[in-house]
């Protein structure tokens, strides 16, 4: 029988909206219901989380709610435990940096909603030497020069990818050339997975390549952003481009159409990108 390794770890600020759903409810508990996940060579990974915050009927309600034993309201003694390696937290924004901060100088692996701090001034209080999490794991591979790190997006039931640039600061397009060329194919299936897994009709997560060949060297940096970043009123001051945004709202309004004519919801899976000859800029 192929053995399931634990992955202790700390979840702080369960109870609010954000922690609770997305985090708990719909990646933890979800991972756990399925019995962990599954790695190439048969094994498992599966999640022991304690659930601390500082409202105990709270929390001890949670954490039987979704069948996890252990929860508390002392983050010191959670963060002593040398078996429980991984700190998450989604309490609030001017909390975070500390608790940031501690869980780094326990040793432990970080994950955390975002923002990281409140203030620039409280995020360059992150000393290079304190193997903050973003300046060990992101060191990406190129791809022209370019970083190799995308968004990937799923628009009801469509795939899409953006490129980050970082002269504008924001997203461009990609061409199905640049899709051949760097074989982002597997960047797309990893899209499609994580709708599979958690079902939502709409989100983006970020996606990064660590090495320059093969189809496992993707990553992904941040999990599900169910807001995906979007500029609502398409100003050109947004992060994506407004060709891209104004397909996000056709397939929207046509969605929309379908259900209230009492049609199927989709036509089918479609990948949206610039055509082959087009720029990958806005």
């Amino acid at each position: 029988m192929p053995a399931t390794r634990r992955l202790g770890l700390i979840m702080h600020g369960i109870t609010g909206r954000m922690g609770m759903n997305q985090h708990l409810i719909r990646s933890i508990a979800a991972i756990r219901a399925e019995g962990g996940v599954a790695l190439k060579d048969g094994s498992r990974v599966l999640p022991d989380p304690i659930l601390i915050g500082r409202n105990a009927e709270k929390v001890r309600a949670l954490a039987a709610a979704h069948g996890i034993e252990r929860w508390g309201t002392d983050l010191a003694v959670a963060l002593a435990n040398p078996d429980d390696i991984v700190f998450f937290d989604a309490g609030t924004t001017q909390m975070r940096a500390e608790l940031l901060r501690r869980a780094i100088a326990s040793g432990k692996h970080v994950y955390c909603e975002k923002p990281t701090a409140a203030t620039l001034a409280k995020l360059r209080d992150f000393d290079r030497e304190d193997d903050w999490l973003v300046q060990k794991m992101m060191d990406f591979a190129r791809c022209d020069g370019r970083p190799a790190y995308w968004r990937g997006y799923n628009v009801l039931g469509h795939r899409s990818l953006l490129w980050w640039s970082n002269e504008r600061r924001g997203y461009d397009r990609l061409t199905w050339d640049d899709l051949r060329k760097y074989d982002l194919l597997s960047a797309l299936a990893l899209v499609e997975r994580l709708a599979e897994l958690h079902g939502m009709e709409f989100f983006s997560t970020e996606i990064a390549a660590i090495s320059g060949t093969g189809p496992d060297r993707f990553m992904l940096i941040y999990y599900v952003n169910d807001q995906c970043d979007i500029d609502p009123d398409g100003s050109p001051s947004g992060n994506v481009p407004l060709p891209w945004l104004q397909w996000v709202y056709a397939r929207f309004a046509e969605f929309t159409w379908r259900l209230k004519h009492g049609m199927d919801s989709e036509l089918g899976h479609a990948v949206f990108l610039c055509p082959p000859d087009a720029a990958t800029s806005r």
